[in-house]
């Protein structure tokens, strides 16, 4: 505890593992080693600290503090949805709490149910929760519902007040980064250029503003700029430097620079996290070997339900449009990308019964009906649930799975461009990326020789650019098969 409030953070978590070690179920040890891991900063520590927030409150479900956390870490981690359920605990004991109705607001903007975040920043702020905060929060509420003036007013009153001792640089990055999280591109390069002008010399609002921004001939300043940091930099700084780099240079159509930037990003994460191709392979043959066609046919299902339309894929291989398209439809809901199958089957297949898939069909159908309690559909766009296809059908035979396919190399350098977090270390170089496409295709071929026709719908990215109608049309037949 000493060396994590002196800021030792290596040194904390190892005294907290060591304690751990003899104490293994001690929430409050969990709880505390998911606050150091968090305190890092990274996707991949954020990861480890929700699992130790989980075990807290899986072996304490009374321990307020823990859910809190869990809730907090989950929003950092873009699930939105699981950080309501993490925060509906703490609110059963502390509803005026102003910092948990603070983070509902974000959580429920994030979600899209601004009506829900207004009333939760507006209660933030009548428990007491700083002024400055709250009103460039509720701002960026009142812009998503429509009431443009408002939120302009509010955002002007805050903005003319730098000087009243705020660091607003923090705020209107996070800011910037939820208008993008909430697809709202035009508020979020808003704030991230007000962010610039308070705190030019920080990189973080440029990495960010990058992202949501396409470059043009007028904007060499600011590629000029953002170049600037790169010789000072070092570790993430310089990875996310050097695909924010080759992003730009790409949208100027500067494509030989922008794939110099791109593979300097790349070596940068491979030389911190090396793949391993074997053990890819090995996961590859364990899903196989446990998913025989004999063994599917004989696995008692968890519902009877066709609420969910499962979207996978690889990365980049269309999801999000697809997504997009059939959540369009009146009928059908998304709720984005859920990680529940990619926690839950391993373990689930190993120890299938009818009561657990039963216990998994519930928790699973009432994470979906939190997105809405009146489709007919809701769509989970998780890519990589397409390794857990063998566990989903199980579970719920009457789901629909769509299968979004794209050319291999269209994929694959799509993949290469983009800046990962660290557990997809495949995608770095051409034997990787080559590597892993080869086992993705090799599962799918599988699913495709166990599962039942009709249960799969496949549909082929470039074949909906072409023709975007016709096959549109086909992808929206899905929901009523």
């Amino acid at each position: 505890m000493v060396s994590f409030r002196l800021g030792k953070l290596d040194d904390g978590c190892r005294q907290i593992e060591q304690a751990l070690a003899g104490n293994p179920r001690d929430s409050r040890l969990h709880n505390f080693h998911g606050q150091i891991l968090a305190e890092y900063g990274n996707n991949p520590s954020r990861i480890e600290a929700e699992r130790a927030f989980g075990m807290a409150v899986s072996l304490d479900p009374g321990f307020v503090e823990a859910w809190y956390n869990l809730g907090r870490v989950q929003l950092t981690l873009s699930k939105p949805h699981e950080a309501i359920l993490s925060f509906t605990h703490v609110e059963r004991h502390a509803p005026n709490d102003p910092g948990l109705q603070f983070h509902l607001a974000k959580a429920r903007y994030l979600m899209r149910e601004s009506t829900a975040a207004a009333a939760a920043i507006e209660k933030a702020r009548a428990c007491g929760f700083d002024p400055t905060l709250a009103k460039l929060w509720l701002a960026q509420i009142r812009h998503a519902q429509g009431h443009t003036e408002d939120a302009e007013r509010l955002a002007r009153e805050v903005l003319a007040d730098v000087a009243a001792g705020h660091d607003l640089y923090p705020l209107l990055t996070d800011l910037g980064q939820s208008a993008m999280s909430a697809g709202d591109m035009a508020m979020a390069e808003r704030w991230l250029r007000q962010a610039i002008e308070l705190a030019p010399e920080n990189p973080s609002a440029y990495l960010a503003l990058a992202t949501v921004h396409k470059f043009a001939v007028a904007d060499l300043d600011l590629l000029a700029r953002i170049e600037a940091f790169l010789p000072a930099s070092q570790g993430i700084l310089k990875r996310r430097l050097e695909f924010s780099l080759g992003k730009a240079y790409t949208d100027l159509g500067r494509h030989d620079e922008a794939f110099e930037h791109f593979k300097a990003g790349n070596d940068l994460m491979r030389r911190a996290v090396p793949f391993d191709a074997d053990a890819l392979v090995a996961r590859i043959d364990a899903i196989i070997a446990r998913s025989t066609p004999d063994r599917l046919a004989g696995l008692a299902p968890g519902s009877d339900s066709d609420l969910p339309i499962l979207i996978v894929g690889t990365p980049r291989s269309g999801t999000t449009l697809t997504e997009q398209i059939i959540s369009s439809h009146s009928a059908v809901a998304g709720a984005g990308e859920m990680e529940f199958w990619g926690r839950i089957a391993p373990g689930l297949m190993s120890v299938y019964s009818p009561e657990q898939a039963q216990l998994y069909a519930r928790h699973y159908l009432a994470q979906l009906r939190r997105h809405s309690d009146t489709a007919l559909r809701v769509t989970d766009k998780q890519p990589l649930n397409y390794e857990h296809l063998d566990v989903i059908h199980a579970v719920f035979p009457n789901a629909k799975i769509v299968h979004c396919r794209r050319h291999p190399i269209d994929a694959c350098l799509s993949i290469y461009f983009q800046n990962f977090d660290d557990s997809q270390a495949y995608k770095c170089d051409q034997e990787g990326l080559v590597a892993y496409y080869e086992q993705y295709q090799r599962l799918m071929a599988h699913w495709r020789s166990v599962l039942p026709a009709g249960v799969m719908y496949e549909l082929q990215y470039e074949a909906l650019v072409d023709d975007f109608e016709a096959e549109a049309h086909k992808l929206m037949a899905v929901r009523a098969d």
